[in-house]
């Protein structure tokens, strides 16, 4: 399900691609736009997971494309609706959380560790994987991770401390090169990689 969900979200990001490619010059594809559409439900329908190929396009279109349309000139339409889904499934996740967050909890009564110490792990193993990115390791790459160690606090690990402020500093950093159109190639590259794992690594 993993790989066939994979392939389809990125067949959905080559054919949205394609699609703005022509509507930057001037041309509107409704096939490549159909496609797209259906490689996204094609993807869902392989795993729930799939979801954040939505606003992984959004994210493509506002930090990558920004919207240019003919000439450079912004295409103002689409600017508003990115912008707007972004707005809108940002407060729909804000208030998912903060209006059941006792229910989300509770569901983790089963399990040996609980809601915010799963967060306050994530936070290292988010790292881990940027690390596996750069320095594989082979004897780590296995189907089972048992042996993960849970952040209690903030302190126990010690990495965990570090984990978060290294997170707050990306996100600060972030924010900052968002004032930089030509940096906004690398904050999508930031932003891909943490809606990927938004759902895996979060309450959701």
């Amino acid at each position: 399900m993993a790989m066939l969900c994979t392939t389809f979200m990125l067949c959905a990001c080559i054919s949205y691609v394609y699609w703005r490619i022509k509507l930057e010059r001037g041309r509107f594809s409704w096939p490549l736009l159909g496609l797209t559409a259906v490689n996204v439900l094609l993807a869902v329908f392989s795993k729930e997971n799939a979801v954040v190929i939505v606003p992984t396009l959004l994210l493509l279109e506002a930090l990558w494309f920004q919207f240019a349309g003919p000439g450079g000139r912004p295409v103002r339409w689409l600017r508003h609706l990115v912008l707007g889904l972004i707005a809108a499934g940002g407060l729909v996740a804000v208030l998912l959380v903060a209006l059941d967050y006792d229910g989300l909890a509770a569901a983790f009564h089963l399990r040996y560790f609980t809601l915010e110490e799963r967060l306050l792990t994530q936070a290292r193993i988010l790292w881990d994987y940027v690390a596996q990115l750069y320095y594989p390791d082979v004897v780590r790459m296995g189907l089972y991770h048992d042996d993960v160690v849970v952040s209690t606090l903030l302190s126990q690990p010690p990495t965990t401390r570090y984990a978060m402020l290294a997170w707050l500093g990306v996100l600060a950093a972030s924010l900052i090169l968002l004032w930089r159109p030509r940096w906004r190639y690398l904050v999508l590259g930031i932003a891909w990689y943490l809606v990927g794992h938004s759902i895996e690594s979060s309450v959701l």
